[in-house]
């Protein structure tokens, strides 16, 4: 299992996959579209943080967030979700054609 499969489900998903890893940690975030959070979690990012050097590890944590992955997204309908609407900010209004 490598962190590709990960990246492609994001993909199908309209998720974004971010690397933060350093020299002694695998680390990804798995941020959530726009306005959606994972179902599994109810937050907009799902992580993988495992330490370097054992693969079973980074394995089964590969493993587990393609099972949270897999239980989908939902609206965010948190009026005040930072994450969505950072500083208090609303998003402009959508005119209609």
């Amino acid at each position: 299992m490598h962190i590709q499969a990960v990246k492609i489900r994001a993909k199908k998903l309209g998720a974004t996959v971010h690397n933060n890893c350093t020299p002694k940690v695998w680390d990804y975030g798995i941020e959530s579209p726009p306005g959606k959070v994972w179902n599994a979690t109810g937050t907009h990012e799902l992580i993988l943080n495992q330490a370097k050097g054992n693969n079973g590890w980074l394995r089964e944590g590969i493993i587990d967030v393609l099972d949270r992955m897999d239980e989908g997204i939902s609206d965010c309908d948190d009026s005040e979700c930072e994450w969505c609407h950072p500083f208090g900010i609303e998003p402009p209004a959508v005119k209609a054609p």
